[in-house]
């Protein structure tokens, strides 16, 4: 009954987050369920054919494609499968994530994060953050919502492209 009423409360939670990002961008509560209609079937397919040619050109694990939350989550799954479980590692960053949480200094994620992903990516969301403190107070939280958030998502979006477009390369001109 609990896992049931978790789900539940999840859908609902992503399902209010798209109708905000919908919202947001102008788009009808009927284009959008058309949006996810097609992206239900079609979003995995393309995601699995990109994976692989990711895999392909340079290898997931690799230190060109690091994957470093598969690689955390593999060591998690191997520890535990095989007998070696880490109990007093993962009761420690529990009650440091729970004392960041309680003192509520918005750390505790990038603590979190900067154990296991390189030092590069923690570096851009230390620099995301700041950035966004920065534009906050200086622009307003409005403006940060209506218009640093596309900008934002924008340059997600085409850092994702140009890696993909790379993968493209490296396996056309292999």
């Amino acid at each position: 009954m609990d896992a049931a009423t978790c789900v539940a409360m999840s859908q609902a939670t992503d399902l209010m987050l798209d109708l905000k990002t919908g919202y947001l961008v102008g788009a009808t509560p009927r284009k959008q369920q058309l949006g996810q209609f097609m992206g239900a079937w079609l979003g995995p397919i393309i995601v699995i054919v990109l994976i692989f040619m990711l895999h392909k050109a340079f290898g997931l694990g690799g230190t060109e494609f690091p994957a470093p939350q598969g690689q955390a989550l593999a060591s998690m799954v191997e520890g535990i499968t095989g007998g070696d479980v880490p109990a007093a590692k993962y009761i420690a960053g529990a009650m440091l994530g729970g004392l960041l949480s309680l003192l509520q200094t918005g750390l505790g994620i990038t603590v979190g994060l900067g154990f296991y992903l390189p030092f590069s990516i923690v570096l851009t969301y230390s620099v995301g953050t700041l950035i966004r403190e920065i534009v906050d107070r200086t622009k307003g939280q409005a403006w940060a919502e209506n218009k640093g958030i596309p900008i934002a998502a924008g340059l997600i979006v085409g850092e994702a492209l140009v890696g993909v477009g790379n993968a493209v390369y490296v396996i056309a001109s292999a």
